[in-house]
């Protein structure tokens, strides 16, 4: 008798171990809407040249990859160029943006439009890419983990 109670608690405990590990992922799972959100929060921060806005969004191993040289930056580099760059932007525009999502982990895709303008000459310069950013909610925030971009001719 003392052992099938054991038994049944223990069965209990798992079930219920296992009901909180599934509710925890449920909650970790990534939504389109909190991608979009999160990518829609760093092109604010950057049209408002909002520095903490842009930390908060980008994770700390985010990587971005698409220079000419083919070289990669990190986000402490990114940070250091909002913060010293002789331009600022003044529109982006987001097009045929498409979001998948897996799990806790949502890569976003589209086309980007931006007018950059320098901040001594007020000269412009329009720049359209192709992006793809990846996400992953982790303990309930959204992040960009990775971004890589291409220029697109005209």
């Amino acid at each position: 008798m003392r052992y099938s109670i054991y038994v049944l608690a223990s069965l209990f405990l798992l079930a219920c171990q296992q009901k909180e590990q599934h509710i925890a992922k449920i909650r970790e799972t990534i939504k389109e809407e909190e991608a979009l959100h999160a990518l829609n929060t760093w092109k604010d921060a950057y049209l408002t040249n909002n520095i903490v806005s842009v930390d908060t969004v980008v994770h700390s191993s985010w990587v971005y990859s698409g220079a000419a040289n083919g070289k990669t930056s990190d986000k402490a580099a990114m940070l250091e160029e909002l913060r010293t760059a002789g331009y600022f932007f003044a529109e982006i525009v987001y097009e045929d943006v498409k979001t998948r999502t897996y799990g806790n982990t949502a890569i976003v895709t589209g086309r980007e439009k931006m007018l950059i303008v320098d901040k001594t000459t007020l000269d412009t310069a329009v720049v359209r890419l192709r992006f793809t950013d990846v996400y992953q909610k982790l303990k309930g925030k959204v992040q960009a983990l990775s971004t890589h971009s291409s220029p697109i001719s005209e």
